[in-house]
């Protein structure tokens, strides 16, 4: 989320309505948006499989869950729990766990390179955090060269800070 305010104001309004017991359904998906769209996809994914205990066809509700299942939105959420515990080893664990199955993987829903070599950033190899910013400049001109890549990395998914 771009505008610091904005992201602000929707942190103080989810973490006030994550500590409530709301029992709308709708109101429950509402609120898991929220918090992926914050970073915490682990919440968000509890807060939709809440909805699929009591309405196990409820169609947004097995929507959401699919999203949440991404190699995307995993790999996110691993990145986010390492950049709040950066000392945690089965943080990091997970991290790697979840880049190498997106690596073996067949390439279909693959998150972005930047992605990627942010979460070996984190994993402190930046040799191949490199080399995969070499690739995704290839594959991606807007990001011209090396230097704008790593900045965007840096950007994204480095420094935006992680609250919780």
């Amino acid at each position: 989320m771009a505008n610091p305010e904005v992201r602000k104001k929707l942190e103080q309004i989810t973490n006030s309505l994550n500590n409530t017991n709301i029992n709308s359904p709708d109101s429950i998906k509402l609120l898991a948006q929220a918090n992926a769209v914050l970073g915490d996809t682990s919440l968000a994914i509890q807060q939709v499989e809440k909805v699929l205990k009591k309405f196990p066809n409820d169609k947004e509700a097995l929507h959401l869950q699919y999203i949440y299942a991404t190699p995307n939105f995993q790999l996110q959420r691993d990145i986010d729990n390492v950049k709040r515990n950066p000392e945690d080893i089965k943080a990091k664990e997970d991290l790697k766990s979840t880049v190498i199955q997106i690596e073996n993987s067949d390439g279909s829903r693959k998150p972005d390179l930047v992605k990627v070599a942010a979460a070996h950033y984190l994993l402190d190899d930046t040799a191949v955090a490199n080399s995969i910013l070499k690739t995704a400049v290839v594959k991606d001109p807007e990001l011209k060269n090396v230097t704008t890549a790593k900045k965007e990395m840096m950007t994204r998914y480095i420094s935006s800070p992680i609250k919780k």
